[in-house]
């Protein structure tokens, strides 16, 4: 939460407004998106509950319909021993929104990886997933080749924008560097989200 724009940002938005706006360079989404986390939803007296991967369609466009408030999120608890980690990657230092985030959460079993997800946004027009890339690592231990192989398989298949932050080729670039942090922070130990979780 502490990277998510600034203090005034922080004390007055909602999460739920931040997901509605579908803000391409926003930092919420991303993290959720590894969380699996759903989204409630409520149109007078019909209810949905709309998976986060599905959520978001494109630039600032979601599933939602016209009159249809997003009431809830819910985040389910996390696997045992999951570790999870975002970073938030700023090209203009006067500014909050990234250029891009990446968001990574391992579960490892005597160094073996049993799950992996992981999620890149603010370099593209939505946030993405990409499960068939996750899956280079389930099983097996997330070695430097592996990872290598993770990061360069997001950044050869994201297709990546340009704005004021950061050129598509850039960002790139960028997706690559980030995930191959991200994945050597959660395999060394970082992030540990609960002792408990999932219990």
């Amino acid at each position: 939460c502490g990277e998510v724009g600034n203090i005034r940002i922080r004390y007055q938005a909602t999460l739920g407004g931040n997901l509605a706006e579908a803000d391409y360079a926003s930092d919420p989404p991303i993290a959720l998106m590894v969380l699996d986390a759903v989204v409630r939803t409520q149109k007078t007296e019909n209810s949905r509950a709309i998976p986060i991967a599905e959520f978001f369609q494109g630039f600032y466009t979601t599933a939602l319909e016209p009159g249809e408030l997003i009431v809830g999120i819910q985040i389910p608890a996390p696997p045992p021993g999951a570790r999870m980690t975002y970073l938030k990657f700023r090209t203009r230092s006067a500014e909050d929104r990234p250029c891009l985030g990446v968001a990574a959460l391992g579960v490892f079993e005597d160094g073996i990886c049993q799950d992996l997800r992981v999620a890149v946004g603010a370099a593209c027009e939505r946030p993405w997933r990409l499960p068939e890339v996750e899956q280079l690592a389930i099983g097996r231990s997330l070695d430097e080749r592996a990872i290598r192989r993770i990061a360069q398989g997001y950044a050869d298949q994201i297709e990546t924008l340009s704005d004021l932050r950061g050129s598509a080729d850039y960002r790139r670039r960028m997706i690559e560097v980030h995930i191959r942090r991200a994945l050597e922070e959660i395999r060394n130990g970082c992030g540990l989200l609960s002792a408990n979780a999932g219990r």
